[in-house]
């Protein structure tokens, strides 16, 4: 597996990283990382924060991230950019709606910044989003690792790596809510049953 990461990512996202797929630790002296069959370098991305295997590209936005990039355009345009690559995805981590509760509380108490961000205005620019690329939503990086682990695998397998969910038009919220148990637990009950799951054997006919 061949990964780039740019460097301009925050430090402690990239050390992170590279003790996850690589399991060393990271020197900004060093530019590139060899464990077994992966190779990961850090150099400048025009496109996406990682890139895997020059065809799976990742724009990773923390909730605070995306707020501020949805709110400046920046994120629609980054999501057009990433067509470049076969497969492309925003992942988003952390709690969006906590973060626009903070954000709107802070430009409250500021009386020249009060202007609001809403949660339906979160769900629009998804849904915008979602028309160019795909985005999902994890708790923590070590998820977002995971989660690109698997997306990767699924590609080299040639199976679609997301499902789209069916969507409540009634209640978006719901819809955004089960998007993100889809992409959280699934992996992990099927990695659970798997554990558990019982030897079986055939008897000889």
């Amino acid at each position: 597996m061949k990964i780039l990461v740019d460097n301009r990512e925050d430090n402690r996202r990239i050390d992170s990283c590279v003790k996850f797929f690589t399991d060393k630790n990271y020197n900004r002296k060093i530019l590139e990382y060899i464990n077994n069959d992966t190779v990961l370098k850090v150099e400048t991305l025009p496109v996406g924060d990682y890139v895997f295997d020059d065809k799976v590209v990742f724009e990773y936005k923390t909730s605070d991230d995306i707020i501020g990039s949805i709110i400046d355009g920046r994120v629609f345009k980054q999501a057009l950019r990433m067509q470049e690559y076969p497969y492309h995805y925003i992942i988003i981590v952390g709690d969006v709606v906590a973060s626009i509760n903070k954000r709107n509380q802070r430009n409250f108490n500021n009386i020249k910044r009060r202007r609001s961000f809403t949660v339906k205005q979160y769900l629009g620019a998804l849904a915008r989003l979602s028309i160019d690329t795909h985005v999902v939503h994890v708790d923590n990086r070590q998820q977002a690792w995971y989660l690109m682990e698997r997306i990767v695998t699924k590609v080299d397998m040639n199976v679609e790596a997301v499902t789209t969910p069916s969507l409540n038009l009634e209640n978006p919220v719901a819809t955004f809510l089960s998007c993100v148990t889809m992409m959280i637990v699934l992996p992990s009950f099927f990695n659970l049953t798997a554990s558990f799951a019982p030897e079986v054997v055939l008897p000889e006919p």
